[in-house]
């Protein structure tokens, strides 16, 4: 793991990903790409909403993420540029979790 600053990274480079609603159990932001999001090095995740009043929330990881917006199943993360845990290096992954695209939820 790289460190800048004292701080462990958990990657090794930034990922970026789109929030897919299958059904919308709140009945606010619809279904398809609701939201797109970051990860960061560090694990930080950015996510922005896709509506008419959108905004932006900060998370520690993707699990407190899928955590909240999840909806037991009801979203799945789509990772744009490579999933993480696909990364050869198994340093990379967080928590030793194998989550891809259909298991985050």
């Amino acid at each position: 793991m790289t460190e800048a600053g004292g701080k462990a990274f958990r990657y090794r480079r930034i990922y970026t990903f789109e929030l897919y609603r299958y059904r919308d159990p709140g009945g606010v932001s619809g279904t398809g790409v609701v939201a797109h999001g970051v990860v960061f090095l560090d694990g930080t995740v950015v996510l922005r909403w896709l509506s008419e009043t959108p905004s932006t929330s900060t998370w520690d990881s993707i699990e407190h993420l899928m955590a909240v917006h999840g909806h037991l199943g009801a979203s799945e993360i789509r990772w744009l540029d490579g999933d993480p845990w696909d990364d050869e290096d198994e340093d990379t992954a967080p928590s030793g979790k194998g989550y891809s695209n259909n298991e985050i939820r």
